[in-house]
């Protein structure tokens, strides 16, 4: 908070950020569901979150 001298989280256009780098990750993501089955399922998982705005965001790190 202190780095850009308000909470983010209050901020109007929070939301829409968020959205936008959690589609990022996905497409990127999506390039790579060949490799493995294990991509795959992460793909699927955060598509499934980002088609629901209520779902959970428990998406794995790559």
């Amino acid at each position: 908070m202190a780095a850009y001298g308000r909470d983010l989280y209050e901020w109007h256009g929070y939301e829409t950020l968020r959205g936008l780098q959690e589609f990022g990750m996905t497409t990127w993501l999506m390039q790579n569901v060949q490799e493995d089955e294990r991509t795959a399922a992460e793909y699927r998982r955060r598509i499934a979150g980002l088609r629901n705005d209520d779902g959970p965001r428990d998406w794995r790190p790559w």
